[in-house]
């Protein structure tokens, strides 16, 4: 309760060292960021399996923020380090790159 009070007073959270398989990133943020619309970037080995304990990271959109998209399009760009989320609102496009350093 107290991550989703502190969150609503931001459009855009973007979250880093967010580790753990895809599937539980997912279901961890779905609970504590009710109805925010999350892009996940989980780290994976070579052969593309999780790699829970390597990194992560994900943005979320504020509910109130997200129901004024009309378009959207995200990219995982390295798997658990980098994600990137393009968004039209009306006649504006917002790029947003959430990179993970070191």
């Amino acid at each position: 309760l107290k991550v989703q009070q502190f969150a609503r007073k931001f459009s855009v959270l973007c979250l880093q060292e967010v580790d753990g398989e895809e599937a539980e990133i997912k279901v961890f943020l779905d609970r504590s960021l009710l109805g925010w619309k999350c892009f996940i970037s989980a780290s994976r080995t070579r052969d593309d399996l999780d790699c829970p304990g390597a990194g992560g990271v994900a943005s979320a959109f504020n509910p109130s923020f997200w129901s004024q998209v009309t378009h959207f399009e995200s990219s995982n760009l390295l798997a658990g380090r980098c994600v990137s989320v393009s968004i039209s609102i009306q006649n504006s496009k917002i790029n947003i790159i959430n990179i993970q350093l070191g």
